[in-house]
């Protein structure tokens, strides 16, 4: 997949999202979305357990990229050690907001 092709499987699932919010259908397309945002889109942060004392869910509205890569690597590398981890952070909306905010980070990227 190229990088358009990657924000439009993260726009959809953020649509699927605000359309039904308990889908099963939004939760698989976040749980991919998610994949893409921290494989490709926003990448691994590495030293994520240093950079999540300083974040607080209340800012992912304003979280510059940095932020959102280090969200999206505690949600994908919590599983290892949660079984359910991702799943709960779908059902109570953390993933969805990082997504939102994934797409307003990258357009303002594109634009500037």
């Amino acid at each position: 997949m190229n990088r358009q092709s990657d924000l439009e499987l993260v726009g959809r699932a953020v649509d699927l999202w605000r359309d039904d919010p308990r889908g099963d259908s939004a939760r698989g397309a976040l749980r991919q979305a998610l994949s893409v945002a921290h494989e490709r889109l926003a990448g691994p942060d590495y030293e994520y357990m240093d950079h999540m004392h300083s974040l607080d869910r209340a800012d992912i509205p304003t979280a510059d990229l940095a932020d959102v890569s280090t969200w999206c690597t505690w949600v994908v590398r919590g599983e290892r050690f949660s079984d359910g981890h991702i799943d709960a952070n779908i059902r109570d909306g953390l993933v969805a907001e990082l997504m939102v905010r994934l797409l307003d980070v990258i357009e303002v990227e594109t634009e500037g």
